[in-house]
């Protein structure tokens, strides 16, 4: 191993099989750890962008290549380990209090989903207004890219619970993956549809696919793996208490389109069920004889989730906006093109602007040592990281099937 390839995402996919390569020498393994201390710094201390989609991407390579479970190889380990405290400690630390009561628990974490649901929601909205399935597909991509997983990091989530909160995770992880046809392929059914092969995708080679999908799902990976079970709850209470309006928006938009229940099923489904799985899920957090620190674990480990979230849905939502104002227009009829000028004449008003589209900037593969000294006890982060130079929507170069 040699400085240039020391955080390359090529050799950690490789190393995987503790017993079955070599371990690298002590002084690789320092080499290991002086370049990821410097890589945490930048990325969650500096906001560097480059930093913070080579930390990431890192990050998902390790986790996707050891199943979502804590690395065993001993490079690998090493910055899987100095990058999760980097990133938990900067994004859960500004959320996390001494302690908090149950009612101050439930207040703080439906009011973080109703603030995803009356913002970061809008997305769909903006979808909606584009033609064919283009938008969607590229908003697919980056979906299947943090919720892959899902079912690993319960399951993970179960082996740190007990009593009634480990039933309630087994209930859900039997509800997801044991129907006839389980969840999975239901949502592969409807990217299907819109004109995505998931079997296909390259989750970090794809140029639509931005630094923050990935991001949520390093972050939901992580808080399943802390011995402390709260901050995963409390994470997977926001992803179900707000995705039921996800799902009424993305139908309402998706059947205007002309897509058949069939292929919506996976959205009707959790539409209904998640509303149920949310209420039962606080209703267990509410009965069970937590502290008030656990409580705030709860809050933070939500508040966390649907900070990481909104980052990712914002990007998508400036993306989807620039990309409405360049598609050329199908024909349509004359009330319809009024209104749809109306919808451009406010997006104009706001001063969305075409050449502010910035195209992508493929990250480094193989990043050196990126200069600084981690302290990985004091890392904050500051609010707005975004990693620069993600592709817009190439709406003008490409039609799908409506």
């Amino acid at each position: 191993m040699t400085s240039g390839h020391v955080l390359s995402v090529e050799y950690f996919q490789r190393r995987v099989d503790p017993f079955g390569q070599a371990e690298p020498s002590n002084d690789e393994l320092d080499e290991v750890t002086a370049a990821v201390r410097v890589l945490a710094t930048d990325a969650y201390t500096r906001k560097d962008a480059v930093a913070c989609a080579t930390a990431e991407r890192l990050l998902y390579a390790i986790q996707v290549a050891n199943a979502f479970a804590p690395p065993m190889h001993g490079a690998a380990s090493i910055v899987w380990n100095i990058l999760v405290r980097a990133k938990l400690g900067t994004t859960l630390r500004p959320h996390l209090s001494a302690g908090c009561t149950i009612e101050d628990m439930k207040r703080q974490v439906d009011a973080g989903v109703r603030e995803a649901q009356q913002t970061d929601h809008l997305l769909f909205d903006t979808l909606a207004a584009t033609n064919g399935m283009t938008a969607f597909i590229v908003y697919g991509k980056n979906w299947e890219a943090h919720v892959f997983g899902f079912v690993h990091q319960l399951v993970s989530l179960t082996q740190r619970t007990t009593g009634p909160l480990q039933k309630m995770v087994a209930k859900m992880i039997v509800e997801e993956f044991l129907p006839a046809v389980d969840h999975d392929n239901l949502r592969g059914r409807l990217m299907e549809r819109i004109g995505l092969d998931v079997s296909k995708l390259d989750r970090l080679g794809d140029p639509d696919i931005t630094t923050e999908s990935l991001s949520v799902m390093n972050y939901r990976t992580a808080v399943t793996l802390v011995p402390n079970p709260y901050f995963a709850l409390g994470s997977f209470y926001s992803i179900e208490a707000a995705f039921p309006d996800v799902c009424a928006r993305m139908l309402a938009s998706l059947r205007r389109q002309g897509l058949d229940e069939h292929s919506l099923e996976y959205l009707s489904l959790h539409g209904e069920a998640d509303v149920h799985h949310s209420s039962e899920w606080m209703d267990a957090l509410q009965a069970c004889p937590l502290t008030a620190y656990q409580r705030a674990c709860v809050v933070a480990g939500a508040l966390g989730q649907l900070e990481l979230r909104h980052r990712g849905l914002a990007q998508h939502r400036e993306r989807a906006d620039l990309a409405l104002r360049q598609v050329p227009r199908l024909p349509i009829d004359d009330a319809e093109r009024a209104e749809r000028d109306a919808v451009g004449d406010r997006q104009r008003g706001a001063g969305v602007e075409p050449d502010g589209v910035v195209h992508h900037v493929r990250v480094l593969r193989e990043a050196g040592v990126l200069g600084g000294v981690l302290d990985d006890e004091e890392i904050v982060l500051e609010d707005g990281v975004r990693a620069e130079g993600d592709v817009a929507l190439r709406l003008l170069h490409r039609h799908a099937d409506s």
